[in-house]
């Protein structure tokens, strides 16, 4: 997916990153759904599952479904918190550079908010102190 968290990140697939990013690389049932993902999606025969193809091929158009759900749910909530969140200039420049970087860098969107949060910290303090 474009521009997007869940896409491919360095020799694993999209399916195969949505298990890390979630914590759940345990699950055996995941685990060989995205070997069998990364066989037809990437064509290396890396896992040796194409036999896969058929059910990934059912599989994907619900994952894109629930990706675009995802997504509408995380603009109904920023769009209800952004009057909240951006009160002054210090705020309002913290979330265009989040945006920039995000869009013009390329960068992973919960690096951003982890680097975003710790600016806050660091300015609550800073403003506290004096």
């Amino acid at each position: 997916m474009f521009r997007a968290d869940f896409t491919h990140h360095g020799e694993d697939c999209t399916f195969e990153t949505m298990p890390k990013q979630f914590g759940l690389v345990e699950s055996k049932g995941l685990r060989e759904i995205a070997e069998n993902d990364h066989d037809v999606d990437l064509k290396d025969d890396k896992f040796h599952r194409l036999e896969g193809c058929a059910t990934i091929v059912r599989f994907k158009p619900f994952l894109a479904g629930a990706s675009a759900a995802i997504v509408g749910v995380i603009i109904v909530v920023s769009l209800d918190l952004i009057p909240a969140a951006l009160v002054d200039l210090p705020t309002i420049t913290v979330a265009l550079i989040g945006f920039l970087v995000i869009i013009v860098m390329k960068i992973d969107v919960a690096k951003v908010a982890l680097g975003a949060m710790a600016g806050g910290i660091l300015y609550a303090v800073t403003r506290g102190l004096y």
